[in-house]
């Protein structure tokens, strides 16, 4: 059981350039993704502002992580799918240089104070992906629900689980 220390910051990715880069080049896991799926209304709201743009971008540069030479978005999911929808050749990004697990992550936590707020099945998925992450796992299940907007109690339930399924 994680010790109850003083409550660790959330975690948060190293520095970043921010780059053009062509959206073919950029990379969507599931593995990453912190949400169980994209809103199709989301991505069109997204995509008529992309067509609608007129000189200045009409949204945050999306974040991606250099990983092995490959990028991957880790914070912006519904604005590269918006961006295909609306035929984009090119797209801004924060580019952090990191792992696959320090993109996902950088992802989790990510829109839990801004932008489109997780749903209760995307916690939980992020809670799972989490209380298997190496450094992250090792924090309370208080600290964990209060960056999480979950109950403690929750995030006991499935720190049990896991451990009964590994």
């Amino acid at each position: 059981m994680p010790s109850k220390a003083k409550h660790a910051p959330v975690p948060t990715a190293a520095p970043y350039t921010l780059q053009t880069l062509p959206v073919r080049s950029i990379h969507a896991l599931d593995d990453i993704q912190p949400r169980s799926y994209l809103s199709d209304i989301v991505v069109e709201e997204y995509a008529t502002l992309y067509r609608e743009a007129e000189g200045e971008e009409p949204l945050p540069p999306i974040d991606v992580f250099r990983v092995d030479g490959k990028y991957y978005v880790s914070d912006g999911f519904h604005r590269l799918e918006a961006a295909k929808l609306a035929k984009r050749k090119d797209l801004p990004c924060q580019v952090y240089t990191g792992s696959q697990q320090e993109a996902m992550r950088h992802g989790a936590f990510a829109n839990l104070k801004r932008g489109l707020a997780y749903s209760h099945d995307d916690r939980q998925r992020i809670l799972e992906r989490l209380l298997q992450d190496p450094d992250v796992s090792q924090r309370s299940d208080r600290a964990l629900a209060r960056d999480l907007g979950l109950s403690h109690v929750t995030v006991g339930r499935a720190r049990h689980r896991l451990a009964a399924e590994a």
